[in-house]
């Protein structure tokens, strides 16, 4: 069986859609467990009206992605997760195309999928570490050219894949610690890769395995940045060497300072107010 597992805050229109789309489309043996960070909108309501075969559990605090998705694993009973985000529709059911990839993998601990837009361009869901080099490029090129390269119709291989759209063997999961609970949303679903991949499980992305996914349906745009500016330091600090760990933070400031100097000349409050968010961080 597979434990669907959502984490929920504030977004109920979001997850009211994300539950129908489960259950018009699933038909694998499932069980759906939402994890509610302590919404202050109609969001247990609209669960408890509408998917009464849902658990549900109430969290009394915003607890973050990795602690709530932890939570979440603990009362789950399939031997497979399958992390979703609460802004992420089903078209179909994807469970199929990711149990076969377990299947016909023995060596696979995580697999996920493809989130698209609205017009079914691709989003980042799945790509290499962000080791120095990669760095670079997310902060300074962009990574748009990355994901129109990808064309593959095969199963394979990636370091990494969104935890927004990730599958995971439960004794693979549990085996590892689950989720670190240092991040509190981005850069868990990388570090999770990649301890997975150091006790020797492989992560695999299936492009016949899709969602629509809105995106960033419970935060903004500059939460995440300063979200990722904070993750990235966590998983360099934890999991890397101490001089990757500075090379990393240098590469942040630099980045920080410029796109707020660009802010302030251009008074741009978006740039401002999130770039002073990020620095925070360092």
């Amino acid at each position: 069986m597979v434990s669907i597992i959502i984490l929920s805050y504030n977004r109920s229109d979001l997850l009211k859609e994300c539950l129908s789309s489960i259950y018009n489309n699933v038909k694998n043996n499932f069980e759906v467990i939402v994890v509610d960070n302590a919404s202050s909108d109609d969001s247990i309501e609209v669960v408890k009206k509408n998917f009464k075969k849902v658990k549900l559990i109430q969290n009394n605090e915003n607890a973050g992605f990795a602690k709530g998705c932890n939570i979440g694993a603990k009362n789950a009973t399939g031997e497979y997760l399958l992390f979703l985000n609460s802004d992420a529709e089903l078209e179909n059911d994807p469970l199929p195309a990711l149990l076969k990839t377990f299947d016909e993998n023995k060596d696979a601990g995580i697999v996920g999928g493809l989130l698209l837009n609205h017009d079914n361009t691709l989003q980042r869901s799945f790509g290499n570490f962000y080791f120095i080099k990669n760095i670079f490029i997310l902060l300074f090129r962009g990574e748009k050219g990355e994901l129109e390269r990808y064309k593959s119709s095969i199963t394979l291989k990636t370091d990494w894949v969104s935890g927004g759209f990730m599958m995971v063997n439960k004794e693979v999961f549990q085996s590892v610690g689950g989720f670190n609970e240092s991040y509190f949303m981005y850069i868990e679903d990388m570090d999770l890769c990649y301890r997975v991949k150091k006790i020797g499980k492989c992560v695999y992305v299936n492009p016949h395995a899709k969602v629509k996914h809105l995106g960033q349906g419970s935060s903004n745009k500059t939460f995440a940045i300063v979200h990722i500016f904070e993750g990235l330091q966590i998983f360099y600090k934890q999991q890397r060497s101490i001089y990757e760990y500075y090379v990393v933070k240098c590469m942040l400031a630099i980045k920080g300072i410029a796109s707020l100097l660009i802010g302030v000349l251009t008074f741009n409050k978006y740039l401002i107010r999130t770039y002073i968010g990020a620095l925070k961080t360092l």
